[in-house]
């Protein structure tokens, strides 16, 4: 509540400060903490001029509460954290907003696409935890793909590892075709 000099109360006004998703990117491509190269999130510790992590997800906090986003900006917002490898600030990006990973803003792809785009071991991981589908498409907006036909197409070489530890993700019921092509030729590849 705010009240005036008379004493009236009413709903505190908020002001949205800027678009939250340009602000969290603005921060996350220095705090990389997940990825092949099995990057740590202290990382930038006592580098001059870059925030710590914990930095980070403090002005992350602060950002949610000064911009307002809503439910589907939250949800890019996490999809392009999970992208850039800032594993952390997306988790608790997440935790703020329960439910949002199932957020589906028209013409997004599934947090498991952004994770295998560029190969976040670590974001995969999570995303399966919190209940994500390595069986999910696509929308048709997005080109119908198949999570592992989508990493074999980004040939970051996240579609060999997903293959080998979460064999399950070549069984999708209704696939597009090249979800099968993809799979035969990483097959292959996994036999060579």
């Amino acid at each position: 509540q705010q009240y005036n000099q008379r004493f009236a109360a009413r709903p505190v006004r908020r002001l949205r400060l800027g678009d939250f998703h340009e602000i969290v990117m603005g921060v996350a491509p220095h705090l990389s903490d997940d990825g092949p190269e099995g990057l740590r999130g202290d990382r930038w510790e006592g580098d001059e001029g870059r925030p710590s992590m914990a930095e980070a997800c403090r002005l992350v906090d602060g950002l949610m509460r000064a911009c307002a986003p809503t439910r589907d900006e939250v949800h890019v917002a996490v999809c392009s954290l999970v992208r850039n490898h800032a594993l952390s600030l997306a988790k608790q990006t997440a935790a703020a907003y329960p439910g949002v990973l199932r957020a589906r803003p028209e013409f997004e792809h599934p947090p498991l696409f952004h994770a295998v785009r560029n190969f976040g071991r670590g974001a995969i991981e999570w995303l399966l935890g919190e209940g994500e589908s390595l069986s999910e498409p696509a929308s048709l907006d997005c080109g119908g793909d198949s999570v592992l036909s989508y990493a074999h197409d980004c040939g970051s070489g996240s579609a060999e590892w997903l293959l080998e530890h979460h064999p399950n993700c070549a069984r999708v019921p209704n696939a597009p075709e090249q979800h099968a092509v993809a799979v035969r030729i990483v097959e292959q590849s996994l036999r060579e």
